[in-house]
Formats: structure tokens, sequence, C-alpha cells
């Protein structure tokens, strides 16, 4: 599998920030890896040559890698959801609590 990694942590569990997540997602919408570059143009042609050779060549991995930024903005929101309906509540109940 593919994990990306922020400064907070792994985007897939959930636990980054919304900005960071929907500016990556923003980034890979269009993703072509074919258009990638490398420090190197042998370097740039072997890593093509191996992709090209892998079922699916680059159309594959284009999606994989979407795929796994959409399930990553997925646990996010779902994250922040949860969080948002606490800290609701925790709000409510301290608004009841006042005197």
């Amino acid at each position: 599998g593919i994990e990306f990694a922020t400064p907070v942590g792994l985007l897939s569990s959930g636990i980054s920030g919304v900005d960071t997540v929907m500016a990556m997602a923003g980034r890979l919408a269009n993703l072509k890896l074919e258009d990638a570059k490398a420090a190197r143009e042998d370097d740039k042609r072997m890593i093509d040559s191996e992709v090209q050779k892998m079922p699916g060549g680059f159309p594959f991995f284009n999606n994989y890698i979407r795929e796994r930024v959409r399930e990553a903005l997925q646990n996010v929101h779902a994250s922040f959801e949860a969080d948002f309906v606490q800290t609701v509540a925790a709000l409510r109940s301290a608004q009841h609590d006042s005197p």
C-alpha cells in the first residue's frame, strides 16, 4: 500500500487537518504520474519503463493514488464530524451547567 505522511500524522489515520487533506487532494485530483520529473533523465526513463511493465501501467497507478487520497479524505471527514458533534455536545452541556 501507500501512505501519505504529514507533519501531524498519516492521512489515512483521519487525524490530519482538513485543510491539509483538501490541499493534497486538490493537487492530486488531476495527477498524471507519467508527467512526474526526476533529478536525472536516466532515472525518469527507468521509472517510466518499470511502471509501464506493471499491469495497468500509468492509468492504474494514477487511479490507485487518487483512490487512496479519496479514502484519506473520507477518514478525515469522519474524524472531523465526530469531533464536531462531540464539541457541540460539550458546549451544549456546559451551557446547561452555567448558573
